[in-house]
């Protein structure tokens, strides 16, 4: 993740989005660490955080203060993109089945956009942007098309069953199809959606309870497979999207992770610390990056120019722990997030 200084585009740069990439916004959250808090299952309550660095001060429900009113129902996944000169967040809250859409200057919510089939909810999970349009990935089956200059969906797309990863390759979106909600019976497709047609092209397989997914710049997919917590085990997946299939698997259990640069930092659950994989060479570090063993719950890493950040959900029921680190994973320090603290910007 590059540091990212939001300045005015030239006119015909229209729009440019970025993925896990950190953000500097000018504004009010201009110097700091923004935390997206995921919530407490049920209890209505997704917030946002903002860590300054030159006063340590955290400021807690940031989206409350400037809206008057919560984020809700659990916020899985957000996104930063650029219309113009104007930045904003994409917010994807699964169980209110909401996309907000947020000006990344100020926090203010720009538009919310229910995301139902009907009456029913589709759960949004993952939001990807590309162009002027962005995808959410819905946890009943279904990727949402949104058209981000007007805010509005236009498009429904039918993948497989309880998607909880997404990649986007070239004209290419992949879903990674968990059937959760099928237990013990479930998914272990990869569907592939072609973004010109906006239709599913084929799906192929993966491996049991596939989940989140990450790309390298060899246009490689990297997908975590959960197993079926007994006789399957967890492992990491190599998906080449030439041939759209599975080129290598590696058995172990990672629970979180993030990429910088040609490197994965990810969380060994079995060894309780954070080591990195290279993406070019195919190897993994020996030694841990950072040891893990004082966490309560580890859940999310993020890295970036000489930084890494991790989120600490402290028995999912408390305020989270974000902790600090150089790119050489020396602690520097420690601040409170909300509950549940899932992903950040800096």
């Amino acid at each position: 993740m590059k540091k990212l200084i939001f300045t005015t585009l030239s006119a015909t740069m229209l729009l440019s989005c970025k993925k896990d990439e950190p953000v500097v916004i000018k504004g009010d959250y201009d110097n700091g660490i923004l935390v997206m808090n995921e919530g407490l299952y049920q209890q209505n309550n997704a917030s946002i955080s903002f860590f300054d660095y030159e006063t340590h001060q955290v400021t807690q429900q940031v989206f409350y203060t400037q809206n008057g009113r919560g984020l809700g129902d659990l916020a899985n996944d957000w996104e930063y993109y650029t219309i113009g000169d104007s930045a904003y967040f994409i917010i994807a809250v699964d169980l209110s089945s909401q996309l907000e859409i947020v000006n990344a200057r100020t926090m203010k919510s720009v538009k919310q956009i229910p995301v139902f089939d009907g009456t029913v909810a589709r759960e949004p999970r993952i939001v990807k942007v590309q162009n002027d349009k962005a995808y959410s990935i819905n946890y009943d089956g279904t990727v949402s098309v949104v058209d981000l200059k007007s805010n509005t969906i236009t498009n429904t797309i039918s993948v497989g069953a309880n998607p909880d990863g997404a990649a986007i390759v070239g004209n290419y979106l992949y879903t990674a199809n968990s059937g959760g909600l099928n237990w013990p019976d479930y998914d272990s497709t990869i569907s592939v959606v072609n973004l010109t047609t906006e239709t599913e092209e084929m799906q192929f397989y993966g491996r049991t309870n596939c989940s989140s997914m990450i790309t390298d710049s060899q246009g490689d997919i990297y997908v975590l497979s959960n197993g079926n917590y007994g006789s399957i085990a967890p492992a990491m997946l190599r998906i080449d999207t030439q041939t759209n299939s599975v080129s290598e698997e590696w058995d172990f259990s990672i629970s979180s992770w993030a990429k910088y640069g040609e490197m994965i930092y990810f969380h060994d659950a079995n060894l309780n610390g954070i080591y990195r994989f290279n993406t070019l060479t195919e190897t993994f570090d020996s030694n841990p990056l950072i040891d893990c063993s004082s966490y309560t719950n580890m859940y999310s890493i993020h890295v970036g120019d000489n930084i890494i950040v991790t989120t600490d959900a402290e028995g999912w029921t408390t305020s989270s722990t974000v902790r600090v680190y150089d790119g050489a994973g020396i602690y520097k320090y420690s601040f409170t997030g909300g509950f549940v603290a899932k992903d950040v910007r800096f």
